[in-house]
């Protein structure tokens, strides 16, 4: 047991001098935080006022007019035919054959496009 304190005190101490870069150890870095050196420099407005918004009221108001476009084309896709019980059985039964014929230009192609 006390071989392995003084092997992790050890290792701790060999990783605390490469800790943030070759200029500074860990325990630098832990004396030092709270120092100014984190400060914002002068040239940086810290008292900035809050945004009023992302966008413009007419973007905004043209921008959710498309997304209701778009939106009214996805549910009229929606709402056209749906393939029927047989059709799917059909496609189940010869999709695969007529996927192979199509990729070698045989007719079953043909057949899958109607």
């Amino acid at each position: 047991m006390k071989r392995q304190t003084v092997m992790a005190i050890g290792l701790g101490l060999a990783l605390s001098g490469c800790a943030l870069g070759p200029d500074k150890g860990l325990v630098d870095s832990l004396v030092s935080f709270g120092s100014d050196e984190y400060a914002l420099p002068a040239d940086v407005v810290a008292d900035a006022p809050p945004p009023t918004g992302l966008i413009d009221e007419e973007e905004r108001v043209a921008t959710m007019d498309h997304l209701r476009s778009l939106a009214a084309d996805n549910a009229s896709k929606a709402a056209t035919e749906k393939p029927t019980a047989d059709e799917l059985l059909w496609l189940k039964d010869n999709h695969g054959k007529a996927a192979l014929d199509e990729i070698e230009g045989g007719e079953a192609a043909t057949q899958l496009r109607n």
